[in-house]
């Protein structure tokens, strides 16, 4: 991983970030946000003229953690402070391009592991100053993204934190491990949402001209579902009869071809961005031909496109009026509730309340990651069922609010939905459908895929 520069403030900036940090020494008595790592005794703030609160140099840049027993409203008050002060740290990045580096290079350094933290800090301890570091990049990344020379540290240390095996190495529990992988898929989400669109590639104007004339027919990515099978609807046959975007089975082919099936952490590694955003810009002309995938063969790149293009849907494939109605099948039921009216499945939930062309893209996708999941290839990819849930989870179903308190608060919960909905549909008895995506697979395959 590349090593996280030193902090050098400028001085406006500074004053407002050394108030938040004496802030925290104020109530980091009882609950602890900045955890101290290995690396962390570089954190230094180097203007002059500030008197500050802090050690420099030798000493580690955390508060003592102290924790001492407290009543249920006490924690919900240390709670809305670090909400507070969460609000004010994205606000000042937001507002501040030259500070969000800063930032992000302090959050990383909050969330390594390092064996002097492991040795200072109780593991309940340290846990907690992980998760809430993690939580803190997510709506960092919910409202900003680094500076152009600082992605690919961030990227880098997303990708480790979705490394099962790595945070195994580190001693976090499985709720841990849970937990840091949700912030880490939402953070890596929005932080390629964020790079694609100011990296598009340049062409001359002819081109431009073309490819406009193109998108109009064909345009995969950043619209609906029903757009996509519109449009469609009118290409020649047999693709015009597709009961799923080509898109959809063109990607799903490619990580067969390129054995994403049996290859070790599929659909949580990252790809280079340049690499992505040739892709996607090839893939919203619908040029499945172009010599641009007949070269390319990792499995990871196809993988990362395939949930690009889920999240990237204006409408999710879960409709956001649908979001309650969805997690309320998975939410436990009050231990006083007298409602006996017995709950239906996720899948007769899918069945009845979705629009046609949602559900048959669930079941194809659902279909598809059974391979991923069941039988030799898991032992192979070491991405069983949960593993997938939780990362397809943000790509499948999420809420029209962007409130980052919000959107923390039903993570688990559009995780349970998507990993039943995942189970239960690739359950289903085989009918028409599947024959009709076999004939699809295997068109797309010959086409587009099948080598010279």
């Amino acid at each position: 991983m590349h090593k996280a520069p030193r902090i050098v403030l400028p001085n406006i900036i500074s004053i407002i970030f050394v108030g938040l940090l004496l802030f925290y020494d104020k109530i980091m008595q009882h609950f602890p946000w900045i955890a101290t790592t290995d690396q962390q005794e570089k954190v230094q703030l180097e203007h002059p003229d500030l008197e500050i609160g802090l050690k420099i140099g030798k000493d580690y840049a955390f508060v003592p953690l102290k924790r001492k027993e407290m009543t249920k409203e006490e924690e919900r008050k240390i709670k809305r402070q670090f909400d507070v002060i969460a609000e004010q740290i994205v606000n000042v990045g937001n507002k501040n391009g030259q500070l969000k580096n800063e930032i992000f290079c302090q959050l990383i350094k909050q969330t390594t592991i390092g064996e002097q933290s492991e040795k200072q800090l109780k593991p309940t301890i340290l846990q907690k100053a992980v998760r809430r570091g993690w939580h803190l990049i997510m709506l960092c990344c919910e409202r900003f993204s680094p500076l152009h020379n600082f992605e690919k540290i961030l990227l880098a240390h997303f990708d480790k934190a979705l490394d099962v095996q790595q945070i195994q190495s580190e001693g976090l529990t499985s709720t841990m491990q849970e937990d840091i992988s949700m912030y880490a898929v939402h953070s890596y989400n929005k932080l390629i949402m964020s790079i694609l669109p100011r990296n598009i590639l340049k062409v001359d104007e002819k081109t431009k001209f073309d490819i406009e004339k193109i998108r109009n027919e064909r345009w995969n990515f950043d619209c609906e579902l029903n757009d996509i099978m519109l449009r469609q609807s009118i290409l020649p046959s047999p693709e015009k009869d597709f009961l799923v975007p080509s898109i959809l089975i063109f990607l799903t082919n490619k990580i067969i071809q390129t054995d994403g099936l049996k290859t070790e952490g599929i659909f949580r590694k990252c790809v280079p961005i340049d690499e992505a955003e040739n892709a996607i810009a090839l893939l919203d002309l619908g040029d499945y031909n172009n010599q641009f995938f007949k070269d390319h063969d990792n499995p990871h790149l196809y993988a990362v496109l395939l949930m690009n293009w889920f999240y990237r849907l204006w409408e999710p494939i879960i409709p956001f009026k649908l979001y309650d109605d969805a997690l309320n099948i998975v939410r436990p039921s009050e231990p006083n509730n007298d409602d006996n009216i017995a709950k239906i499945t996720s899948c007769q939930f899918i069945l009845s309340q979705l629009p046609l062309a949602n559900i048959l893209t669930l079941k194809y996708i659902s279909r598809f990651l059974k391979y991923i999941y069941a039988g030799e290839n898991v032992r192979q990819n070491k991405m069983p069922l949960e593993n997938l849930a939780l990362i397809f989870a943000p790509n499948l179903i999420r809420q029209k609010s962007k409130d980052p308190t919000e959107m923390n608060a039903n993570l688990h919960l559009e995780i349970a939905f998507i990993r039943t909905v995942m189970l239960e549909l690739s359950n289903l008895p085989i009918d028409w459908e599947d024959e009709k995506f076999e004939q699809s697979q295997r068109w797309i395959y010959d086409n587009y895929c099948k080598s010279n």
